[in-house]
């Protein structure tokens, strides 16, 4: 689907964005705010600073750009990941779709992919030793109790494959070699919780 008329085209920012100062910090809100676009092209062209997000109404398909990565990977897809300058190596407009009102989300970043839930399965809950207590981790914990019990052992099989139909992690670089990223965690059309790991 194309959008046919550019010129009532309107992005609304999130309602709020949470980014803690630090993995496990405490989380900040950001007011929202409205923003006018006369066309998807300067959408494109003017992404919100890393960290934040817009929402876009109003374009979908080809005008996000190249679609890149969906979840699930199979199935009905949820959450469809586009990139405005596909094969560049500079920060860029990504978008997600999948957002309630059929909007999508809309990012700075050099690198944007969608992580797989069972390797956040097997770092959390597997004894591999990966840090959680930032939002996203406690959300996700939240989450995964509804499908797979609160049992310490990583959630696999059918019930995994359950929880990976509507839920998401989106993780954004800045920068190609940027230490730290962005994470996202996407559920049921909307952005459940955000933090810098």
């Amino acid at each position: 689907m194309r959008v046919r008329d550019c010129a009532t085209l309107v992005v609304l920012a999130l309602a709020w964005l949470t980014i803690p100062a630090h993995a496990g910090g405490q989380s900040q809100t950001t007011p929202a705010a409205e923003v006018k676009a006369n066309t998807i092209a300067t959408v494109v062209a003017n992404p919100p600073p890393f960290g934040e997000m817009t929402k876009v109404c109003g374009a979908s398909g080809e005008a996000l750009g190249t679609p890149v990565d969906k979840r699930p990977e199979s199935g009905r897809t949820q959450f469809v990941l586009y990139d405005s300058a596909y094969g560049s190596s500079q920060p860029r407009s990504f978008f997600v779709t999948g957002l309630d009102g059929n909007c999508a989300i809309h990012v700075r970043a050099t690198v944007a992919m969608f992580g797989s839930l069972e390797l956040y399965e097997m770092m959390q809950f597997g004894g591999l030793g990966a840090p959680a207590g930032a939002p996203t981790d406690a959300t996700y914990a939240q989450l995964r109790a509804a499908k797979c019990g609160g049992a310490p052992a990583p959630c696999t099989g059918r019930k995994l494959d359950a929880l990976a139909k509507d839920t998401a992690f989106l993780s954004l670089y800045e920068t190609q070699d940027s230490a730290q990223h962005l994470e996202l965690l996407l559920h049921r059309g909307a952005v459940q919780a955000a933090a810098l790991k």
